[in-house]
């Protein structure tokens, strides 16, 4: 049998409102990593032509400047290469800042509190950062993480297997068949990681859900107070009602029906002005 002081109960919409006015929300940071790399290959696979010939000219420029004559064509290849790197990178950080955000959005929807960034002296306290050091929450961020480094591994390890045959057998073609090996092999890569981190990010959003729910529980007598705090004490709300209906039944009803104002005591008495 539960106590009182228990937490058993589920979190009243109240205390899920002033959870969510301080920042407190469950949120997965795992469904804004996966949304952000699917994102970028999908913009990837649809600008395939303009990326791979981007990619062939900033690989032959690079090409150049290593073989080529450093006086004659340095600065101007080196101002070359970083603008084509650039127009290549923009896109890509522009996809996965777009996709954090709706990612985010999706999750929370619009949020805006800065309790949750503001300096709290608690928050600096050796006994606080142990605590924070060795929760549940953080070993759970340390499973994930070691979670996926063991994919990527695996993929990477399988997929570069399978293409040092194509990569060795390219070597005649020049730089065009060698790159667009490589992008092959990012694209795959990206796809096998994106299913991957699909399954993880599914999992971490449950879990989030579940966590979050779990640390705003309350007891009864929490429900209790907070229930007299935002309807008043039951007990005189009964007496209200109470009286209510005594004056309904009475003659008191008519006379209220006459009067301009009723002026009601929280437990007996009401006063009719006409």
């Amino acid at each position: 049998m539960s106590s009182s002081g228990e937490k058993s109960e589920l979190p009243t919409p109240k205390k899920e409102r002033d959870a969510r006015q301080k920042g407190q929300v469950a949120k997965s940071q795992e469904v804004v990593t996966t949304v952000s790399l699917l994102s970028v290959i999908a913009y990837v696979w649809a600008t395939w032509g303009l990326f791979t010939e981007r990619m062939i000219t900033l690989f032959d420029e690079v090409a150049l400047l290593a073989t080529g004559d450093f006086e004659v064509n340095g600065i101007t290849g080196i101002y070359k290469a970083f603008w084509d790197a650039t127009s290549i990178m923009i896109p890509v950080l522009g996809v996965v800042l777009l996709s954090g955000i709706a990612a985010n959005y999706f999750q929370i929807g619009s949020l805006f509190s800065f309790e949750s960034i503001t300096p709290k002296l608690e928050k600096i306290s050796p006994g606080a950062g142990f605590k924070r050091i060795f929760s549940m929450k953080q070993v759970v961020e340390l499973l994930k993480s070691v979670l996926k480094i063991v994919i990527l591994s695996f993929l990477l390890y399988f997929v570069v297997r399978d293409a040092i045959g194509p990569y060795l057998n390219s070597l005649d073609c020049g730089t065009p068949c060698i790159l667009d090996i490589t992008v092959g092999v990012m694209l795959q890569t990206f796809v096998y990681s994106g299913l991957a981190f699909i399954v993880v990010a599914l999992a971490d959003f449950a879990y989030q859900k579940h966590s979050h729910t779990k640390s705003l529980m309350m007891s009864k007598d929490e429900v209790k107070r907070e229930y007299k705090e935002s309807e008043g004490d039951p007990h005189i709300k009964g007496q209200r009602k109470h009286v209510a209906q005594e004056m309904a039944m009475g003659d008191g009803g008519a006379a209220a029906k006459k009067g301009t104002a009723v002026v009601v005591n929280p437990t007996h008495f009401a006063v009719v002005i006409q």
